[in-house]
C-alpha cells in the first residue's frame, strides 16, 4: 500500500477467515510495527501473526538484509492501546 519496499504499509489477507488486515512495518524491534487485527490490539506482545508473516516475506526480498540494518528513514511511531474491564 505504501511507496517504500520494506518500511511501509501492507494489506495482509487471511484466506481461512477472509479477513484483511492493515500492517505497518516501521522497524525490526518488538512493538515497532502495527496491525489492525484484534490480536495485536489485546495481546500486549507487540506483534502478531500478520506482522510476522509480512516481515518474513519482506526478508526474502533482494537487498532486504541491508535495508533492515539501515532502518527506516521515517521516525518510528509506537502504538499504545488502553484496555479495561469494558474493552471489547
Amino acid at each position: 500500500m505504501g511507496a517504500e519496499p520494506i518500511f511501509s504499509e501492507f494489506l495482509v489477507a487471511n484466506e481461512k477467515s477472509n479477513g484483511q488486515y492493515r500492517v505497518a512495518i516501521r522497524g525490526t524491534g518488538c512493538g515497532d510495527n502495527y496491525c489492525s487485527c484484534r490480536d495485536f490490539t489485546v495481546n500486549s506482545v507487540g506483534t502478531c501473526k500478520h506482522i510476522e508473516f509480512a516481515m518474513a516475506k519482506l526478508s526474502r526480498k533482494r537487498g532486504a538484509k541491508r535495508r533492515w540494518q539501515r532502518g527506516s528513514s521515517r521516525p518510528i511511531r509506537k502504538s499504545i492501546y488502553v484496555t479495561g474491564p469494558n474493552a471489547r
